[in-house]
């Protein structure tokens, strides 16, 4: 199941990047425009959880160049777009600003103000997207559940008897009769018992 999850989730990712504006894309507020951020209002439950804006204008760097152009044909104050409008710029300064059509507002397919990707960024940003999925893939399985991760175990078992003794078939342990100082070396049995003697005073 939870693979199903995973391959999921990277379906809709990859979706959200190829594909042309839509109302996945505009609850998700990649590659989204005016025109299908409006026709979202519809969407039930889900767009409850998108970040903001489901339903209303996109608000698109494009606004900046109609805000610019609203200014210079004497707009008093600081515009932004309104449903009620159709996100358009007030009527009496429509003749002043860039038309909806403009490539400087609509542009990459889609109408409006818009976040839309231009298609030679999209499919690079697949093939990144793509090159990390491969090599989050072959660090699970070349390091932590491949060779090695069997040779930091081994190498680990190997210090552990060294210090601790091998397990008896009695289920205890046996350890060798001098032991091992702090750096791994062999005690003799004289260094050994005076180590032991020290460490119980």
């Amino acid at each position: 199941k939870i693979n199903i999850v995973y391959l999921a989730f990277l379906f809709f990712l990859g979706f959200a990047l190829l594909a042309p504006p839509n109302w996945w894309n505009c609850i998700i507020r990649v590659n989204c425009d005016t025109k299908e951020s409006l026709a979202a209002a519809h969407v039930p439950v889900i767009a409850a959880f998108s970040s903001g804006g489901v339903g209303g204008c996109f608000l698109g760097p494009q606004l900046i160049r109609w805000q610019e152009e609203m200014e210079q044909a004497g707009y008093p104050g600081h515009w932004l777009p309104s449903r009620e409008e159709k996100c358009m710029p007030p009527p009496e300064y429509r003749a002043e600003v860039s038309s909806m059509d403009s490539p400087d507002i609509s542009q990459f397919g889609c109408t409006g103000p818009n976040n839309c990707y231009p298609t030679e960024f999209r499919w690079e940003v697949i093939i990144v997207y793509l090159c990390y999925i491969l090599v989050n893939h072959a660090f699970v399985k070349l390091v932590l559940q491949g060779p090695v991760a069997s040779y930091i175990r081994r190498r680990q078992r190997t210090q552990d008897a060294k210090l601790f003794g091998t397990p008896s078939e009695d289920g205890g342990s046996t350890r060798s009769v001098g032991g091992v100082d702090s750096d791994g070396d062999e005690l003799s049995s004289e260094q050994a018992s005076d180590s032991d003697l020290r460490v119980r005073a």
